[in-house]
């Protein structure tokens, strides 16, 4: 019969009421575990780790396994013996040896950390499947994970859903964390995201980090939940105070965004460097952002590639976006466009929607590729149809300059409407364009300028050229030009030649007329 004991500092071990009609030759070994019992509780004895130590050393030197269990535990721990993971794994083996289900689970654990011994998850599975086999919740949940992921296994979603349904029986918090997450991502079982939640819910009582931070992301993108950006910050900081990268990472994701807390660089990077430290490929992805834009970390190009390297590696789509991203604008790196196409279509065949829409481009300006707007055009439509904006704003420019396409202005009328609701003020600026020709929609000055206005305010360059257009010649306003030169100026600053060629021209119209 197993029961739990806390020892100093909160760990915990499981003990064992030992039955009287042990064979004799374990007696000795089976008093002095009680002997490290009574140290450990402080029943019988003073409450003393190391001498509780020593005691389940001299038991588990005699072969009795529940003792080199908790021998292994004590030396993981560190309390009371000098901690020392190989040893744990050691000790976790012998027991191991002997069936005891605990230390086989903990074995297998060992294996997957990489902690006392080469990581291998090849072993670390099998040493799951042997604990699982006598019910273990834990080796059930680690096992049903293993699956899920294909970690030392071959990946298989119905055995996952197996056994981590055997574990959510037993109330394992990180089972139902695992099931949240098949629920949530429609992976071995139907996608249900309300589903996923109540599960995360569950696991989330119970303090289990990761299905805090899925709670928090659920609560962030209005999954399975009412979107609630507060409560999502609640549940990403309860995460990132268990030290969770997942929790660390949508936290920096929230500061950097400006999403339920207000938009701050230099509080994002710290999250991401903490997360990116855990190994979290998404939060080297953007940390290596950090270092390529400066935005919350000096500018270190070579430190953003490695970064953004580092995390493709490991088949992360957004580390593979930045990489080929960093490939065509040179961050760090020789520019080349033939190496960068080759990484967004890696990062868009996992339907990454900035992939798919670089992708697009690359087809459409013949860089690295072919030119070939057909082939553009369907990378375009599918990362607009993640509601990508900057992809429908692509979209309505191909439909109103028929390029791959024949044109079509209502068409195009209808993708600027999509990408304005989205935000792209290039796109308010072009349907303000398409009111002002009656291009798709009927002609209307009116609400062609107040478009102007609103993309103009954005520092949209193209609106305010055309604002400066409108102003000169008295179209849908009252001519004004020094109104005219306000606008055109504010264009050119930005790089826009028609506007740089307007405000010179008017620079030497004024210029003549004052002589």
């Amino acid at each position: 019969m197993l029961f739990t004991v806390t020892l100093l500092y909160g760990v915990v071990i499981a003990l064992s009421i030992v039955p009287l009609n042990e064979p004799s030759a374990q007696e000795d070994a089976i008093m002095e575990f009680k002997r490290g019992q009574a140290y450990t509780t402080g029943t019988g004895a003073p409450r003393d780790v190391v001498e509780a130590a020593n005691w389940y050393k001299k038991s588990a030197e005699h072969g009795y396994a529940l003792a080199q269990y908790t021998l292994g535990l004590v030396y993981a721990s560190g309390i009371g013996i000098a901690q020392d993971d190989a040893e744990a794994a050691k000790w976790f083996r012998k027991a191991a040896e002997q069936g005891n289900a605990e230390a086989q689970f903990s074995l297998g654990e060992l294996y997957d950390l990489g902690k006392g011994v080469p990581q291998d998850y090849a072993k670390a599975a099998g040493w799951y499947k042997k604990s699982a086999a006598q019910d273990n919740a834990e080796a059930e949940s680690a096992l049903g994970l293993a699956y899920y992921y294909g970690k030392g296994v071959d990946k298989n979603e119905t055995e996952a859903i197996k056994w981590l349904k055997k574990a959510v029986e037993q109330f394992n918090p990180a089972a139902e964390f695992g099931l949240g997450l098949a629920y949530f991502e429609g992976k071995g079982v139907g996608k249900n995201e309300g589903e996923a939640v109540k599960y995360f819910v569950k696991a989330a009582d119970q303090e289990n980090a990761s299905a805090e931070a899925y709670l928090g992301i659920a609560y962030m993108s209005g999954k399975g939940v009412t979107k609630n950006e507060a409560e999502a910050i609640k549940w990403f900081k309860k995460s990132t105070a268990q030290g969770n990268a997942i929790g660390e990472f949508n936290l920096g994701l929230a500061y950097a965004n400006g999403q339920g807390v207000p938009q701050n660089d230099d509080k994002a990077a710290p999250f991401f460097i903490a997360a990116a430290a855990q190994g979290n490929p998404a939060a080297e992805a953007y940390l290596g952002n950090a270092y390529a834009t400066g935005k919350g970390e000096s500018e270190d190009p070579a430190s953003a590639f490695a970064l953004f390297k580092k995390s493709a590696d490991q088949g992360s789509d957004i580390g593979q976006f930045y990489l080929g991203l960093a490939y065509a604008r040179g961050i760090g790196t020789p520019q080349n466009d033939i190496e960068s196409v080759q990484w967004f279509r890696k990062a868009a065949a996992q339907g990454n929607a900035a992939a798919e829409l670089y992708l697009g481009r690359a087809y459409a300006d013949g860089k690295g590729v072919g030119k070939d707007e057909t082939e553009a055009l369907k990378w375009y439509a599918l990362s607009a149809a993640q509601g990508s904006a900057d992809a429908e704003f692509a979209l309505a420019q191909a439909y109103f300059n028929g390029r791959g396409i024949p044109s079509d202005d209502i068409t195009a009328v209808k993708w600027y409407r999509l990408a304005t609701a989205h935000g792209s003020a290039a796109a308010e600026a072009y349907l303000g364009l398409c009111y002002f020709m009656g291009r798709g929609v009927p002609k209307d000055l009116n609400e062609a300028l107040r478009l102007y206005h609103l993309a103009a305010d954005k520092g949209n360059d193209f609106a305010q050229l055309n604002l400066g257009y409108a102003y000169a010649y008295g179209k849908g306003v009252k001519k004004d030009m020094n109104e005219a030169l306000k606008w055109y100026r504010l264009s050119a600053a930005q790089g826009n030649a028609d506007a740089q060629y307007a405000t010179g021209r008017m620079g030497k119209e004024q210029w003549k007329r004052k002589r």
